[in-house]
């Protein structure tokens, strides 16, 4: 997991636990004492506990024009998004639509 992670750049930061209970109930995820590997039970509920938060999210505000909205908001973003239209080059970042993808991903 950790080799994953390294792929990414990211700043670790505090939330209190009402801002942050999507992650909070991970680490509140029961463990099956029954399973012969630690891991594999682990690792099994905690795909069932994240696939069980996809299907809760709520897609009423969860729109194009809010992804458009919300990327003109964040200034990396909105730069990555100017430099495109300005100069189109070969990158990892496409804009469809008025939408950024990096690598065919939202």
């Amino acid at each position: 997991m950790l080799p994953f992670l390294g792929g990414f750049d990211y700043t670790v930061k505090f939330r209190k636990g009402l801002e942050n209970q999507n992650v909070d109930c991970l680490s509140r995820a029961p463990v099956n004492q029954n399973c012969i590997s630690a891991d594999v039970s682990i690792n099994d509920e905690v795909h069932q506990v994240c696939a069980s938060a996809v299907f809760e999210i709520s897609s009423e505000n969860l729109t194009a024009d809010a992804i458009i909205q919300e990327t003109e908001k964040d200034q990396e973003l909105a730069e990555i998004k100017r430099e495109l239209l300005s100069s189109p080059v070969n990158s990892d970042y496409i804009l469809d639509s008025g939408i950024l993808f990096r690598n065919n991903r939202l």
